[in-house]
């Protein structure tokens, strides 16, 4: 909760909650202080934030908060510095990243992909215009290159996304979008086009339906732990 101190009786105000089981992973959240940032410009308040936590029992009770930052600004609306945009911010993108570097596997090398074909980086399918087009196997890639072309690789996801499932993508938890990004940049626009069910259940923002359908595919049997991760995280935007 936030706390305005001079004030003759303390405001409080509750800006942010969070309940439930939210896994075993680091969980993101931005918020814009619009309403206190009125009383701070015309009273000049001080502010304090307190974190107020119930825990429940047992290791599973256990509650971890991190990397807390107050800064000027909306929250949706940083810079592109690191390539993020305001839909996909570049917290979500810095998120995707460590995430597809476990899907999708990282290697600063050539190598062969399970369909047998030339990869690196974060699962860079190698084409004709890249210089590593038919180099051998093991050929060493340098880390900027490779951040150079998971960029452009996750931009096309994230234009997939927002494009297939606009106007309702605009307003998705930003878990919602790290799931579906993170699909795109496994699937491509068109595969992904074919999950029709998912796409009904996202427009009604019916998390938990969107989880069975993504279970109910042949994706799901196909890609391992991959799937099973997002269906959870999937179905935990819907205890939020």
């Amino acid at each position: 909760r936030q706390v305005l101190d001079n004030w003759v009786v303390p405001l409080y105000e509750t800006v942010w909650r969070m309940s439930g089981n939210q896994g075993n992973q680091w969980r993101t959240q931005r918020l814009d202080d619009k309403r206190s940032g009125v009383v701070w410009n015309t009273l000049s308040g001080t502010f304090h934030f307190e974190l107020i936590a119930k825990m429940g029992r047992g290791y599973q009770g256990d509650i971890a908060v991190d990397n807390i930052q107050i800064t000027p600004g909306d929250c949706g609306k940083t810079s592109s510095a690191a390539g993020g945009t305001e839909w996909f911010n570049d917290v979500l993108l810095n998120d995707l990243k460590e995430q597809l570097k476990v899907d999708e596997g990282y290697r600063d090398h050539v190598y062969l992909d399970s369909e047998n074909l030339p990869t690196f980086g974060i699962g860079h399918l190698i084409t004709k215009s890249d210089p590593e087009y038919g180099k051998p196997v093991g050929t060493k890639v340098d880390e900027g290159r490779i951040d150079t072309v998971f960029r452009q690789d996750v931009q096309g996801a994230i234009n997939d996304a927002k494009r297939l499932y606009s106007p309702g993508s605009l307003t998705w938890p930003d878990e919602v979008k790290e799931i579906m990004v993170n699909m795109a940049f496994n699937l491509g626009y068109t595969r992904l086009s074919k999950f029709t069910g998912l796409k009904a259940a996202l427009d009604d923002r019916n998390w938990n339906k969107a989880a069975d359908e993504m279970v109910d595919s042949r994706w799901y049997g196909q890609v391992g732990n991959r799937t099973k991760r997002l269906v959870t995280r999937m179905r935990l935007v819907s205890g939020q």
